[in-house]
C-alpha cells in the first residue's frame, strides 16, 4: 500500500496466451494508484487498446480443449482483433499488516470492479462488470527483492446470448527487484 499522499504511476505491454484458439490477448495499459492514510490504496488500471488473435483455423472448431470461446472476449471470432479500447479496473486495498510497521509480512485485502468500457462486438470484452475480492501478502527478502502472493474469488458478468462461467478462484504470485530501487524488473504468474 503507498503511503499517505503518494502516486504511483506505469504503462506496459501484456501479453496472454489461451489454449483455446491458441488465441493470444495483448493489451497496452496505464496503471494509476494513490495512498490514504497509509493504510488504504485507490488503484486503477485502463487497457488503452486490446487486441486478440486467435491462430487456430478454422476460427471454431468442434474440440473441447481448443475449438471454443475465450470466455472473457467471447465475440472474438476473427484471426486478428486489433486496436480496439479495453475495459478499466478500479479498485481499493487496504493493509492489515506492513512491514513497515515491524509485522513480520505486508498483508491486505483487497475490493475490484471491472468497467466495461471495452467493446462486446468488436470482441474484447464481455461488456458486462465483473467483482473480486483477494487476500494478499508480501514480504521483502534481504533488502534485495520483494515477493508476493494472492488468493481471492471473481465474480464474472456474461455476455448477453452467452453461457460462461460466472465465477472463478483466482491466484497469483510474484517477484520485484532490486526492491529498493526505482527501477524495477517484475516477474508474475497468475491464473484462473
Amino acid at each position: 500500500v503507498l503511503p499517505s499522499g503518494k502516486v504511483s504511476a506505469s504503462a506496459y505491454r501484456r501479453g496472454t496466451n489461451y489454449l483455446q484458439g491458441f488465441a493470444n490477448v495483448g493489451d497496452f495499459a496505464g496503471t494509476f494508484g494513490v495512498g490514504i492514510k497509509d493504510r488504504a490504496e485507490l488503484f486503477g488500471s485502463f487497457l488503452v487498446d486490446t487486441r486478440v488473435e486467435r491462430d487456430l483455423r478454422p476460427i471454431f472448431i468442434n474440440d473441447l480443449k481448443v475449438g471454443g470461446i475465450l470466455d472473457r472476449y467471447p465475440r472474438a471470432n476473427e484471426g486478428w482483433e486489433g486496436d480496439n479500447l479495453g475495459d478499466f479496473y478500479v479498485g481499493a486495498k487496504i493493509n492489515l499488516l506492513s512491514e513497515y510497521r515491524q509485522n513480520p509480512a505486508a498483508v491486505a485485502l483487497r475490493g475490484l470492479i471491472k468497467v466495461p468500457t471495452g467493446k462486446l462486438e468488436d470482441g474484447v470484452s464481455t461488456g458486462k462488470a465483473d467483482f473480486a475480492i483477494d487476500f494478499l501478502a508480501s514480504k521483502e527478502v534481504g533488502e534485495k527483492v520483494d515477493v508476493a502472493g494472492f488468493a481471492g474469488y471473481e465474480w464474472r458478468g456474461e455476455a448477453e446470448g452467452l453461457e460462461a462461467p460466472d465465477g472463478a478462484f483466482r491466484w497469483g504470485a510474484g517477484a520485484s527487484f532490486p526492491s529498493r530501487s526505482r527501477l524495477r524488473g517484475t516477474l508474475e504468474a497468475h491464473g484462473f
